[in-house]
């Protein structure tokens, strides 16, 4: 591997670890050498996670969270950093769905929605960015979502303030050496894609409007992570990289 895409000696957080692009995260940061503190809700899951770390011969501490408490999202920065050492790249990949209809959500749903896809990453970023700053430098990655380009329901909203708030925060930080970056991914072969991918019709409607003709894998996103937190992309910041295969959106 060309050096400048090592992560060997990084120290990682990244959130929703326990499956799907955070799994997939975790795992191609490890491949690439870093140490990492993997974060999610599901104790059993993350230590599964956590174990195939181990594998690449790097260091995985799971953290048990629940990012509806902000205060617990701030504390799970400096469990992070404390059990691995440091922290050089926070991921902000945890996210819940719902709020389709941007009419009739409840407030309860509202409130989840925000908290967890924003609240949450917002004052985790807050609390890595002092580490980063104290040690010189560090990348903040935030996962996003083409539904903010989308105007798809409240959770689009969110996730376009994820987005908004990427860049600002990009702004203020890089003159203490933070890069601040966002990853917009298309659609995504998770547990949560299965029941498209089980429906002729509308997985053809939706590789129709696809360059790539294909939906997109957890590596895909994960490739995508590796490169924004390490040194080949130094002079990148204040970007969202959209991972999408060319998506074309029909409204």
């Amino acid at each position: 591997m060309n050096d400048a895409f090592s992560l060997a000696g990084r120290r990682a957080l990244i959130t929703g670890a326990s499956r799907g692009v955070g799994r997939g995260i975790a795992l191609a940061f490890a491949e690439a050498g870093a140490d990492v503190a993997l974060a999610a809700t599901n104790s059993d899951k993350l230590d599964d996670v956590a174990d195939e770390v181990r594998r690449h011969g790097v260091d995985a501490h799971p953290i048990v969270v629940d990012l509806q408490d902000v205060d617990a999202a701030m504390d799970m920065v400096d469990q992070a950093h404390s059990a691995i050492g440091g922290l050089d790249v926070l991921v902000n990949n945890a996210a819940i769905h719902g709020g389709d209809s941007v009419t009739d959500t409840s407030l309860e749903e509202f409130d989840r929605l925000v908290n967890v896809n924003l609240r949450a990453p917002v004052f985790a970023a807050q609390r890595a960015g002092e580490y980063m700053r104290a040690a010189g430098g560090g990348v903040i990655i935030n996962i996003g979502s083409t539904a903010a380009v989308r105007g798809l329901g409240v959770y689009g909203a969110v996730k376009a303030g994820l987005e908004s708030f990427t860049e600002g925060l990009a702004r203020a930080w890089g003159p203490d050496g933070i890069r601040v970056v966002a990853i917009q991914p298309g659609l995504i072969s998770t547990d949560a894609t299965a029941s498209l991918e089980q429906d002729p019709e509308r997985l053809e409607r939706f590789l129709s409007q696809t360059h790539l003709r294909r939906i997109g894998q957890p590596r895909d996103v994960a490739s995508a992570a590796v490169f924004l937190a390490s040194d080949a992309a130094s002079f990148i910041t204040g970007v969202v990289l959209p991972v999408s295969g060319g998506r074309v959106y029909k409204l």
